[in-house]
């Protein structure tokens, strides 16, 4: 049986567990459709329900899920739920995707997404509405709730430079959707307790930090006696970008991978900048204005621009309207 933490957090949930069933709000609901909705199959099957977070604010979270079509519904700070894919049909929201043997979760799942970040706690208006959006999910398709997982605890990675086997942690996206306290607000009365992919030895855990939020020490202990599967004169690097004095910006891993990327690793020349823990976003245009390449975070100091002639501006000391077009927004990584 878990036991709710104390504070204002758990005090929320434990209202929230109290709430009478006939007090329930109605599901405050809307379409928001997106374009690729009829071009979309049907599903195969539904057999899971994933949460996401969007790591982002509403407007350019649900432009870019309307626009690729990523994601059934849309779980708004206020609590307001927003229709984009046909629940019938395929949204390409979990990418690549294995739970227990079952790969391509796409084809087997409903995506919900949550306005909002990995590392911040959800809002009370938002655990209600996910609450009774996943209660009506699961009914209709009769999905149990250990199959209500998160993004994080479905994504994989296939082996690259850094991790010699197809590994677990390759994002870290709901997974403050994956406490026992949340899950308990939303209704859902158990939880995996490990990862079976990982117990069949079809995966590796590559993220100790994950393995342990997710299922405790044992799985980061899993996670640290995995850690000879990495190459540790990359992994110390893995996390690095360079903005290069000739405008060029570049991963490790990049310049790892070519001739001329290793030499200038051996010597980098004056003037480089070296950043730990970004990545690169793209650049701004006309259809990608800052707002909706990284959401309400175009204005954060930790969120850099490099404009056309190479000069880096923090997200506090620019304009959306000033910055032009081809200027190379760095942000900070979700995971």
């Amino acid at each position: 049986m878990w036991t709710l933490k104390a504070g204002p957090s758990g005090l929320l949930l434990t209202l929230l567990l109290c709430l009478p069933v006939s007090s329930r709000a109605e599901l405050d609901i809307s379409d928001s459709g997106s374009p690729k909705n009829h071009a979309r199959s049907g599903r195969s099957s539904t057999r899971f329900i994933i949460l996401h977070t969007t790591e982002g604010e509403k407007k350019g979270a649900l432009a870019k899920l309307r626009r690729s079509g990523e994601a059934h519904y849309l779980v708004d700070r206020a609590g307001h739920v927003s229709r984009i894919v046909d629940k019938n049909r395929v949204a390409t929201h979990a990418g690549r995707s294995m739970w227990n043997g079952t790969a391509a979760l796409d084809q087997h799942s409903i995506g919900i997404e949550v306005v909002g970040y990995h590392n911040r706690p959800v809002g009370k208006a938002q655990l209600r509405a996910l609450r009774e959006l996943i209660s009506q999910l699961q009914s209709l398709y009769d999905v149990p709730d250990d199959r209500v997982l998160t993004h994080s605890m479905v994504a994989f990675g296939t082996p690259n430079r850094y991790h010699r086997r197809a590994h677990r942690g390759r994002k870290r996206c709901g997974m403050n959707l994956s406490t026992p306290e949340v899950r308990a607000a939303l209704g859902l009365a158990s939880i995996p307790s490990s990862d079976p992919d990982v117990e069949a030895g079809r995966l590796v855990f590559a993220d100790p930090k994950l393995a342990q939020h997710l299922y405790g020490a044992r799985a980061k202990s899993r996670a640290s006696s995995r850690s000879r599967d990495r190459r540790p004169s990359v992994e110390t690097h893995e996390d690095l970008i360079y903005v290069l004095p000739t405008g060029r910006i570049a991963s490790h891993a990049e310049l790892l991978a070519a001739k001329d990327g290793r030499r200038l690793l051996k010597r980098l020349p004056k003037g480089t900048r070296v950043l730990r823990g970004y990545e690169n976003a793209g650049r701004i245009s006309s259809r990608r204005p800052p707002s909706v390449i990284c959401g309400s975070r175009w204005r954060d100091p930790s969120t850099l621009y490099r404009l056309p002639g190479g000069r880096l501006v923090p997200g506090n000391k620019v304009r959306a309207t000033s910055l032009p077009k081809n200027t190379v927004v760095l942000i900070r990584r979700s995971m």
